[in-house]
């Protein structure tokens, strides 16, 4: 089927991370050494050791096809965003709601909200701002910025200041 996209490389790149996975049990029980490098442990780490490596090598080599052929269409990002009604946006906003309403009630508040958002195709950050314990409470810029999915970045600012830290220190 020519319009078909196969998914092999994905499968293999998960595959290999399975295996990766398995082969660390041995290299962490072989890890507890009997005296100096004792009879039988250290050989075991041999072969899954290589093996780890190739394997890891091999879903490198797969990822970076993948990336290369890789299709960014934002208007379908959008639209599967929209399909949520912003409730992919929920964590962000809990996490900004917490200190005003604390912990437990601002997720609930916040999951409230991204099913009501989903149910009435209304937009996340409007329900939010419509919520008697937020309003007039929580900056209404501050909220919007929270919901919105492209200002998001999660934790990635902070794994690449830890790569860049990595990567300067071997």
């Amino acid at each position: 089927m020519p319009h078909k996209r196969n998914p092999v490389r994905s499968a293999l790149i998960r595959a290999a991370a399975k295996q990766v996975h398995g082969h660390t049990s041995v290299l962490i029980n072989a890890a507890a050494q009997p005296l100096e490098r004792g009879l039988g442990e250290w050989h075991a780490e041999w072969a899954p050791l290589m093996e780890s490596a190739l394997l890891v090598e091999g879903a490198l080599e797969q990822v970076a096809v993948l990336l290369e052929g890789l299709e960014v269409n934002p208007a379908n990002m959008w639209r599967n965003l929209a399909a949520t009604g912003g409730g992919i946006m929920a964590e962000p906003v809990a996490r900004l709601l917490a200190p005003t309403l604390g912990a437990d009630r601002a997720k609930a508040v916040s999951a409230e909200a991204a099913e009501t958002a989903r149910l009435q195709v209304r937009a996340y950050a409007d329900v939010l701002a419509d919520q008697p314990e937020i309003k007039g409470i929580v900056d209404a810029d501050a909220l919007r910025k929270a919901c919105d999915p492209a200002l998001y970045l999660g934790s990635s600012s902070a794994q690449v200041i830890r790569t860049k830290k990595w990567l300067e220190n071997n």
